[in-house]
């Protein structure tokens, strides 16, 4: 069994204005996951011409995930590790 340290919720937005309209060029994938461990959602989108927004919210919902869910766990914090490291491609 895999027991979180605890039950928990992190948002986190990104709000990013620039000077003049830019267009995203590219982008790490969206991501809404709903499992045994909790849920995790990302989104990137572009609000304003000038401005980009990228938001993150994440529940640990469970106290204990079972053996036969443990891919559960893998999945959502692969996905977490994907946008730590991920990049986005803008052009003015």
């Amino acid at each position: 069994d895999y027991y979180p340290d605890f039950v928990s919720q992190d948002t986190y937005r990104y709000y990013l204005k620039f000077s003049k309209p830019v267009t995203i060029v590219s982008a790490p994938k969206k991501v809404d996951y709903k499992n045994a461990l909790g849920n995790l959602t990302i989104n990137y989108s572009q609000p304003q011409p000038d401005a980009i927004l990228i938001e993150s919210y994440f529940v640990t919902a469970a106290e204990k995930v079972s053996p036969g869910k443990i891919s559960d766990i893998a999945t959502i914090f692969n996905a977490i590790t994907e946008l730590n490291h991920g990049e986005i491609q803008i052009k003015y």
